[in-house]
Order: C-alpha cells, then sequence, then structure tokens
C-alpha cells in the first residue's frame, strides 16, 4: 500500500507539472498577442496623423525626401513626427528582440521600418538622433540600412529596400 501510494503521489507530481507547463505556454502566447495588438495600435495611431491630416502627410512625405526640404518650422513638425515613429518602432524591436513579438509578426514591421529608414529624411534624422536610442536598436538599424541612398519617395518605390530574408530569432540575454 505505501509503495502504491507513492506512485500515486509521483503520478498527481507529474501531471501538476505537466499542467503548469501548459499553463505557462498558453501565458506567453497571449502575452505575444498582447504585444502584435499593442504594436498595431501604436502604429495605427502614428498612421492615423497622417491620414487624418493631408498637410501633415505631405510634410511628412517631403521630409523623407531630405531634411533640407523642410522650413525651420517644417523641420521641428518633421523632426517629432519622425521620431515618435522612430520610438514606436523600438518598442517593436524591442518587444521582437525579447520574443514578445512573434518573428512573422516582425518581419513585416521590419520591412515598415526599413522603407521609412532608407529616404535620405530618415537617415538624417537617425544620424541627427541616434544616441536616443537604446544600443540594441542602434546596432540593428545600423545593420539595416543598406549602402543605397534612396533620394525620392518615387525611387524608393522602384527600388524597395525589402529583403527576402527570413527573421532572425530574436536576441534574449
Amino acid at each position: 500500500m505505501g509503495a502504491l501510494g507513492e506512485i500515486v503521489g509521483a503520478l498527481a507530481v507529474v501531471l501538476s507539472l505537466v499542467y503548469l507547463a501548459v499553463q505557462v505556454r498558453e501565458n506567453t502566447r497571449a502575452l505575444r498577442r498582447a504585444a502584435t495588438g499593442e504594436a498595431v495600435a501604436a502604429v495605427r495611431e502614428w498612421s492615423h496623423r497622417l491620414i487624418d491630416n493631408p498637410s501633415i502627410n505631405q510634410l511628412f512625405r517631403k521630409g523623407l525626401e531630405g531634411l533640407e526640404n523642410l522650413s525651420a518650422d517644417e523641420r521641428a513638425q518633421f523632426v517629432a513626427l519622425i521620431f515618435n515613429f522612430f520610438k514606436t518602432f523600438e518598442h517593436l524591436h524591442y518587444q521582437y528582440a525579447e520574443g514578445g513579438l512573434d518573428p512573422e509578426v516582425w518581419v513585416g514591421w521590419e520591412h515598415v521600418g526599413r522603407a521609412y529608414l532608407t529616404t535620405s529624411g530618415g537617415q538624417q534624422l537617425y544620424g541627427e538622433r541616434r544616441q536616443c536610442f537604446n544600443p540594441k536598436f542602434q546596432d540593428w538599424l545600423d545593420a539595416l540600412v543598406p549602402d543605397t541612398e534612396y533620394k525620392t519617395l518615387g525611387e524608393l518605390a522602384e527600388h524597395p529596400p525589402f529583403s527576402a530574408a527570413q527573421p532572425q530569432a530574436p536576441v534574449v540575454e
């Protein structure tokens, strides 16, 4: 009877551990879904500024073609707009690097970031504000920018800076 009791007790412990593992896995999935939802909401909120205000959209497009195209007032407004995008994108990168954003979702966001960063205005702003970002994000952005500088959005459309490469596995330290 004692041996049977020990076997039943051991089986109960194993079943408890299996249950706990399933709960942890489900919690991880829920956290990933929440991070993805947060990312979509942040970019959607940022995008609505461009959608809802044609003059902001025009300013944004003009700024992406080069900071030299902007007056002092326009430059200040563009810097705030694009800096907000990059900080939002930095958060997306952080979520991805920490395993909170699914790699299949990240690859789409990576293309969006690359599109804006490879414009003349995006590169100029990043060069001026590089130290405002965390070092891992800086390293990632530095590796992302190709040697080719796209001077206009038209050139960007003709030669998109997208690769067919799969996203890299998250780096967790």
